[in-house]
């Protein structure tokens, strides 16, 4: 067995494949501002639904209080950024190996 013991998967975007539009899109088409500046922000606060244990939506929260002023603005990047959750899928052939890579000897994280 190799130095390494474990292998962590971040569950969105890679144990849950995007299905729709991505969500900082959608927040850069509705503020009309680069995608750049939002994915800036975004991973300035990405951090947090990692280490904190927070979901992805309260650390989403952050991202939008520091670009959005207008609370009828963030409520609807938000119901649209829920809407289109609804079209994302699991990565099954991921699934599908993890039980291989645990007969392997490693352990395995998921995170939020």
């Amino acid at each position: 067995m190799s130095k390494y013991k474990a292998i962590a998967f971040d569950y969105g975007w890679v144990i849950e494949i995007l299905g729709g539009i991505n969500p900082l899109k959608i927040t850069a088409d509705e503020l009309k501002i680069p995608i750049e500046q939002v994915r800036e922000v975004y991973f300035k606060y990405n951090h947090i639904s990692n280490a904190e244990n927070k979901t992805w939506y309260e650390m989403f929260d952050f991202v939008l209080e520091e670009l959005v002023v207008d609370e009828k603005t963030k409520k609807k990047i938000v119901e649209l950024v829920k809407e289109n959750h609804n079209k994302n899928y699991l990565n099954s052939d991921l699934i599908n190996i993890i039980s291989d890579i645990k007969k392997l000897g490693y352990k395995i994280a998921i995170f939020e």
